[in-house]
């Protein structure tokens, strides 16, 4: 039976409603496949070095450890080897770390028996085992295109195949490009010493498997080589000056701007990222930390903006999230030569209702959204770009029948649109993006893309086959699906209008 452990899962809407310096592994998801070391053993899974790991930095935890098990053989008692069963793990895993190779050192000196075995078997074993763990790689490597993906070896034991395993690994993470951590080497915990065994292992005589104690330890070391690996890091700002919010509404979430600041700057934009969700909540998960995380990782600064849902009272459902979508361009243009990029270069990126608020502040800047509150609001809040993806409510429905809204979203119908569109005189070069399945209609896109054809902007518009509403990055696609490749297709589009480097 297929099991997996799930420890940690975060709230995202509450963690961030204040300000101040986030974790760059906040609301990301992250799998742990291995042996008993993984599971820990016989004592408690939320006591291992990466249950603690994931419930500090808020992240949705899964462990898929199995006792006795192996990356590359399979055993009649512990079952199959991680390469056969890999796709228990979630697909949408933004962290994949592969902790095993003990059970591997043993199986290759003894194939499965008591005793060393012949000296030619444990040859072939070594070999199989090389070329079973190059396979998996690229098998995880396909299942996770925009994952990290890190091997963690197993301690360091005296005994035979353990550093053959280990300089195996190493060698395939880094053919492979994926991170590699040699456990002993980093910690500093040896198996091979009686005192560290009695003081960290779970027995005297174990050499795998931590106790709590173990696990502390290595946790400040793991938490420092899983930080290497983020080329960005992030901070939370408040948009709005305490007692300030304009239609402030005690039910509505606090509106934010998480900024994404790459480790190595290669573009002086910045992009406003707005997830979707019908503007009742924020999309984060799939339309807004992995997002920006994509766009920062290439070295661009990033702003997700958590506007305020869900919608308000006595106002039309894009009020407030407008005067929030304003507000933040504003700030990002006054923080630009503090955090270096051009205040020339802001543009706005939103999924669904985050597209439409992308519509709304591109076409909308001359059009005031709330009374100034203090001197940040003298700046413009026009953007040099936007990328509307699958934006819902852009045609105008009202008084429509039935009849009528299915022809306007089958074909276009008359293609009106909704009023808060103005398309005025600052509106922006775009390049929009829509699935032909989905039920907002991608004439909505094909309707913006017309418009700004008329008025002579340049645009790019991307239509893709059998496509659904809301696939954010990767949740509702496969690798065959023409859409898969999207941010790639944005990024290009970025680089070739002078908003990205090449």
């Amino acid at each position: 039976m297929k099991k997996c452990i799930v420890l940690a899962a975060i709230a995202s809407a509450a963690l961030f409603s204040f300000a101040g310096a986030v974790s760059p592994f906040h609301g990301r998801r992250i799998g742990v496949i291995g042996d008993s070391y993984v599971r820990n053993h016989r004592q408690k899974i939320e006591d291992t070095w990466h249950a603690k790991f994931a419930r500090k930095h808020g992240m949705e935890y899964f462990n898929y450890g199995r006792n006795g098990n192996c990356i590359a053989f399979d055993r009649k008692r512990f079952g199959e080897s991680i390469l056969a069963r890999y796709k228990e793990m979630r697909a949408d895993l933004d962290y994949v770390v592969v902790i095993a190779g003990h059970n591997d050192a043993n199986y290759i000196f003894k194939d499965g028996g008591e005793d060393g075995a012949p000296v030619e078997k444990q040859a072939e074993n070594l070999k199989l085992f090389e070329e079973r763990l190059d396979e998996l790689s690229q098998k995880l490597r396909e299942r996770y295109p925009m994952s990290k993906i890190a091997f963690v070896s197993p301690w360091r034991v005296d005994k035979p195949y353990f550093s053959e395993v280990i300089e195996l690994e190493r060698k395939n993470a880094e053919k492979h490009g994926f991170a590699f951590c040699d456990a002993s080497a980093l910690t500093g915990i040896d198996p091979n010493d009686p005192g560290t065994r009695k003081a960290h292992f779970q027995s005297e005589d174990d050499t795998a498997h931590l106790n709590p104690r173990g696990h502390d330890m290595a946790l400040a070391k793991f938490e420092g080589f899983f930080l290497s690996l983020e080329p960005y890091t992030m901070e939370v700002v408040d948009i709005w000056p305490e007692g300030k919010i304009p239609s402030v509404q005690t039910n509505q979430t606090i509106p934010t701007l998480t900024w994404y600041t790459p480790a190595k700057k290669t573009s002086d934009s910045c992009l406003i990222v707005c997830p979707g969700g019908g503007y009742a909540k924020t999309a984060a998960g799939h339309e807004g930390y992995p997002v920006a995380g994509y766009f920062a990782s290439r070295g661009m600064t990033v702003a997700m903006l958590s506007y305020r849902t869900p919608r308000p009272y006595g106002l039309e459902k894009h009020a407030t999230a407008a005067q929030d979508a304003q507000r933040a361009v504003r700030i990002v243009r006054r923080e630009a030569e503090k955090r270096g990029f051009s205040k020339d270069k802001i543009g706005m990126l939103g999924f669904s209702a985050g597209g439409h608020l992308t519509l709304v502040t591109a076409t909308s800047s001359e059009t005031p959204k709330y009374e100034p509150v203090d001197e940040i609001d003298s700046e413009s809040s026009s953007l040099a770009f936007a990328v509307p993806v699958y934006p819902a409510y852009v045609l105008d429905e009202t008084g429509m029948d039935k009849a009528a809204r299915d022809a306007q979203r089958r074909d276009g119908g008359e293609m009106k649109f909704a009023p808060e569109l103005k398309f005025d005189s600052h509106t922006p070069p775009m390049c929009l993006v829509h699935g032909d399945a989905d039920g907002h209609t991608p004439m909505a896109s094909v309707a913006v893309y017309r418009e700004l054809r008329r008025m002579g902007i340049p645009a790019e518009l991307h239509v893709f086959a059998k496509t659904p509403h809301g696939f954010g990055i990767y949740k509702k696609l496969t690798r065959d699906m023409p859409a898969w490749g999207w941010p790639e297709r944005v990024q290009e589009w970025l680089e070739f209008m002078g908003f990205a480097s090449r």
